[in-house]
């Protein structure tokens, strides 16, 4: 009988084209960066014999997560919700994120998603996942992610902390992949019936969606609740006339996105006099 021990499979480094280049909050090639770094010190432990006790999860600890069901949003899009093991359990806060891993081969691939359920101390949580037709790990989530199938999954990761009532008017930026931390932010204190935040305009709170025009009638087809949709990019004369809406004084704007989306908001907000101290961007 073989003892020797079983080293794990080495992460699979992405190719540089599977990089969108669009400076991505997660980009897949800083993941690879951190798989690297565990996989290494995981490797160098059980060289060792050192162990590893910890069967919590953590940011740099995996656990085997049960998927309870799946929700068919749209097409390309799909709530996947997960199930902690016994006696195992995870505190998040708004905005962060856990990584999944899968196997293919003799290699690991991750991939960063946004947790969309309610933050805290969860023994449960829902991912809501875009699947793309050429995408590596969404091949295999289309194939493999259906109830009762475990994926491995490390976090949460990210430092923000939303804190209700700290600012009197809040306005929320976002998108991509941004949308979904923000989504939370927004969800949070909508939901906290202490929180006295305004989200601007109705009730406490207002929305708008840009969307690309090739979008138009698929989307004038699903139209439920009067939605503002605008099909057009999110651009400086929008910004400037949704802030005159908004008193500046204790005014906290949050934005999340590709960087260069970012950097764009950010210059326009500055130009009109919103202090950069104000604007916070994810980590």
């Amino acid at each position: 009988m073989d003892s020797r021990v079983t080293l794990p499979p080495e992460p699979l480094k992405p190719e540089e084209s599977q990089c969108c280049g669009q400076g991505c909050q997660f980009c897949i090639l800083d993941i690879y960066q951190q798989e690297l770094l565990i996989w290494q010190k995981k490797c160098e432990e059980l060289k060792n014999c050192q162990f590893e006790q910890n069967n919590k999860m953590s940011p740099e600890n995996y656990v085997s997560c049960v998927i309870e069901r799946v929700e068919k949003v749209c097409s390309a899009v799909f709530l996947f919700h997960f199930k902690l093991p016994k006696n195992n359990c995870i505190k998040y806060t708004a905005g962060q994120h856990v990584i999944a891993r899968e196997f293919t081969g003799d290699s690991t691939i991750c991939r960063p998603y946004t947790l969309i359920s309610l933050p805290g101390l969860v023994t449960t949580f829902s991912i809501l996942i875009k699947l793309y037709d050429d995408g590596m790990m969404s091949k295999i989530i289309r194939k493999k992610w259906l109830a009762g199938y475990a994926v491995d999954w490390r976090g949460p990761i990210g430092e923000y902390n939303y804190q209700p009532n700290s600012y009197r008017n809040v306005l929320l930026i976002a998108a991509g992949t941004g949308i979904t931390p923000v989504y939370q932010i927004a969800r949070m204190i909508i939901d906290n019936p202490e929180d006295e935040t305004r989200l601007q305009d109705y009730w406490n709170f207002k929305v708008r969606y840009f969307l690309s025009d090739d979008l138009k009638q698929e989307v004038e087809a699903v139209r439920r609740f009067n939605e503002d949709i605008n099909h057009h990019r999110l651009n400086e004369d929008v910004v400037n006339n949704e802030l005159k809406l908004i008193t500046h004084d204790n005014l906290r704007v949050y934005l999340c996105g590709p960087k260069s989306f970012e950097k764009n908001i950010i210059d326009n907000l500055t130009k009109i006099g919103i202090a950069k101290s104000s604007i916070l961007t994810f980590s």
